[in-house]
This record gives C-alpha cells, sequence and structure tokens, in this order.
C-alpha cells in the first residue's frame, strides 16, 4: 500500500472466481504471497491452521493497517445436497472468527470482509431482477447462500462487510476449479465429447466473465477503501443456451455434440435489470469473452 502502509489479504478459495481475484490483485501490485493450507474436513486441524494465521499477523514489528478477507470457497454446486451445504459452514464460522479475532489483534486497522455469494442462487427464476427484488431461494444452495450473507452483514461494526452475487460465471483457470457450463462446452468440443445439458434450449441466463469478477473485487481491495454494500456483478443481457451453443460452435468452428435432458433440471429463466447492476462493473461482451477462450484453448 502506498506510503510504506502493510496490507493483509487473505484468500479463501482459489476456485475460477478465487484465482481471477487473485490474478487481478496481482495486476495492481506487488506483494509477498504465502500459501497456507486450511483444512475443510478436519475441524482441529483447521484450528490450530487459523491460529497459525492469527500468530503470523500480530507477530510482525508494524502491525497492518488494513486487514481483508476474501471467501470465495465453496465445493458444494448449484445442484448441492443440504448436509454437502452443512459440511460447509463450520469452515465459514471459523473463518468470521478469524475475522473478529484480528480486531482484537490490530484494532487500528481498516476490516474487510469480502463475500462470494451467488444472484443465481438467491434469484433462480426470477425476471428482471433489479434493486427491490429480494432472494428467494429455490434450492439448499441458495438458501444456504443468504445465510452466509446474513451472518457477514451481522459481523461487528468495525468490519466493513462487502456482499458480491455474480450471475453464471465462466473463464479460464488452472484446471482445479469447478466448471461453467461454457468452460464444459469448448472443452467437449475441443475433445471430441458429448456435452450433457441441464437446462432447456430456450433457458435465458446472464453470464460474466470471472475476469470481470477478479478485476471489480481487486478494485475494492487495493487502494482506498471504497464504501461496503451488495454488489450484484451481471451483464444485463440474458442469453437463451441455444444462442450460447452457437457462440461456441462459430467460435471453435466446429459442431457441438449435445445431449439434451428431456425433463431439464435446471432450465429456469433468470435476467437482471442493467440499472440494478454494482456501478463501475463492466462485462466483456459474451461473444468476444467466449471467442477469447475459445482462442486460448485452440492456440495455448
Amino acid at each position: 500500500m502506498a506510503g510504506g502502509e502493510r496490507q493483509v489479504l487473505a484468500i479463501l478459495g482459489l476456485g475460477l472466481i478465487g484465482q481471477a481475484i487473485l490474478a487481478a490483485t496481482r495486476r495492481h501490485c506487488a506483494f509477498d504471497e504465502v500459501s497456507l493450507p486450511i483444512s475443510w474436513t478436519d475441524t482441529a486441524l483447521r484450528r490450530d491452521q487459523l491460529a497459525a494465521v492469527l500468530t503470523a499477523i500480530g507477530s510482525r514489528d508494524h502491525p497492518p493497517a488494513r486487514i481483508d478477507i476474501v471467501w470465495s470457497a465453496g465445493r458444494a454446486g448449484f445442484g448441492a445436497r443440504q448436509d454437502e451445504l452443512a459440511a460447509e459452514e463450520e469452515p465459514f464460522l471459523d473463518i468470521l472468527a478469524l475475522a473478529d479475532r484480528l480486531v482484537d489483534i490490530a484494532p487500528k486497522a481498516r476490516h474487510g470482509f469480502h463475500l462470494m455469494s451467488s444472484a443465481g442462487g438467491l434469484f433462480e427464476g426470477c425476471r428482471l431482477v433489479d434493486a427491490t427484488t429480494e432472494p428467494s431461494p429455490r434450492r439448499h444452495y441458495g438458501i444456504a447462500k443468504v445465510r452466509q450473507e446474513t451472518l457477514v452483514k451481522a459481523m461487528r461494526p468495525e468490519i466493513a462487510s462487502f456482499i458480491y452475487r455474480p450471475s453464471s460465471t465462466y473463464g479460464l483457470s488452472d484446471g482445479t476449479a469447478r466448471l461453467s457450463l461454457i468452460n464444459v462446452l469448448i472443452a467437449n468440443a475441443l475433445n471430441k465429447k458429448v456435452s450433457h445439458l441441464f437446462g432447456d434450449q430456450t433457458t435465458l441466463r446472464d453470464y460474466i466473465q470471472a475476469g470481470d469478477i477478479g478485476s471489480f473485487v481487486a478494485g475494492r481491495l487495493v487502494g482506498h477503501a471504497p464504501n461496503p454494500g451488495t454488489f450484484l456483478l451481471a451483464s444485463g443481457r440474458a442469453t437463451a443456451l441455444q444462442a450460447i451453443v452457437h457462440l461456441v460452435e462459430a467460435a471453435l468452428g466446429t459442431r457441438l455434440l449435445l445431449r439434451i435432458d428431456p425433463r431439464p433440471s435446471n432450465a429456469e429463466h433468470m435476467s437482471f435489470r442493467p440499472a440494478a447492476l454494482a456501478p463501475g462493473f463492466v462485462a466483456t461482451d459474451l461473444a468476444t469473452g467466449i471467442r477469447q477462450m475459445a482462442q486460448r484453448h485452440l492456440y495455448c
């Protein structure tokens, strides 16, 4: 940070979005990186690991001027069962406790907690979502996201809360992240595999690039601390599944092999009013984004 101030940034979860946030933050500034494992399944081990994090932050000669924690973790997907999501709540609560303890260790620092929620989970089946639309989750995944948002908003007042609600996300990753529809379509086309579609061909969704999310969040992690709040990250332009298939085919110059579920389990429409989007968020044009992904796969 400017003026020699020390900032601590902890990113929990390096999936598709987490990797994009890390990459965008690196572009903004140089910083020392330390990779610290956090166990999902072993409670005692995880708490020992978090205690080590606290010790590392508090043992420096100069206390940090700013501490930001980014939660973009979670292995359970859109269709996860309640028991799968329940298993992920304990690690989340431990991270909230870590943020709380950091306020005691560095009371003069600016503290922020950044939660990656889900517009899809919160507004499944909703059309033209605007700033007044209340979340109405239809799956356990969406209910879990609402609970996470509630817990973050209820944190002590010294911790500024930033809640991001991204729509359907696609983008390049290192191969360890859970893949999006567009990622799967491109990968299967290149490997001449069949893609199984669980939505109707007319299903409308709003797609954004992970890199655009990373740039937006990095802008709130580096430099002057912005005002906290809840941010809808979407393009404001809903696209039918059939159009996505055509865009991928055009970008790759080949026809896709498709198997369409006769009883689609993920066919609810979803769209967002442009006026409801987070100020300053810029979404890459979908055709451009798909073309960029295809070129990277074809020529790298």
